[in-house]
Order: C-alpha cells, then sequence, then structure tokens
C-alpha cells in the first residue's frame, strides 16, 4: 500500500510546466506535483529518527530529537561529553 494522495484541479494554480513541486498552499507537509493540467499531491514522508528515544513532534506530525546545547556545541539524545570543568554531562530524555 502506498502513500495516500488527493487529485486536485484548481482554476487559480496555474502551473508552469509539468513535473513542477510545490508545497500546498498553507500546508507544508504537503507537496503537490503538476501533471497534464491536474494537481497531485502527497504527504512528505518523516526523516528517519536518528536518537535512541523521540522527544516530541513537529508540526507535520514527525518524530523529533532532543538537541543539548552547551557553550555553543550540539550534543543528541544518549550523547555523553566532559564539559570545560570536566565533569561528564549527557543529553537525556526524562519520560
Amino acid at each position: 500500500m502506498g502513500i495516500p494522495f488527493v487529485l486536485y484541479k484548481w482554476e487559480d494554480i496555474a502551473c508552469c510546466s509539468n513535473g513542477e513541486a510545490f508545497p500546498l498552499p498553507g500546508d507544508l507537509c504537503t507537496e503537490c506535483t503538476c501533471t497534464d493540467g491536474s494537481v497531485r499531491c502527497t504527504p512528505l514522508a518523516c526523516p528517519d529518527v536518528t536518537c535512541f528515544k523521540p522527544s516530541g513532534y513537529d508540526a507535520c506530525g514527525c518524530a523529533t530529537c532532543l538537541v543539548c546545547v552547551e557553550s555553543g556545541q550540539n550534543y543528541t539524545d544518549g550523547e555523553v561529553w566532559k564539559n570545560s570543568q570536566g565533569c561528564e554531562c549527557a543529553c537525556e530524555v526524562c519520560l
């Protein structure tokens, strides 16, 4: 079973050429493609989650990972480092 799609026919959207892709107006989570005068829209796929425990969801409903920042350096969930004072720190999601 593939990703569901919606077929639109809009008089107010003029596609410059077949195959042109653009976000659905008012919905950045859906991409539309012009094909022979019609517009086909499909939800964007969520990127793979790279952390151990996702910490929330973005506006499109995709899982997001916690990012800890110390002294301008980014650390991801589960990452351990020593800070400038030599203390061991860990970036963790507490549930």
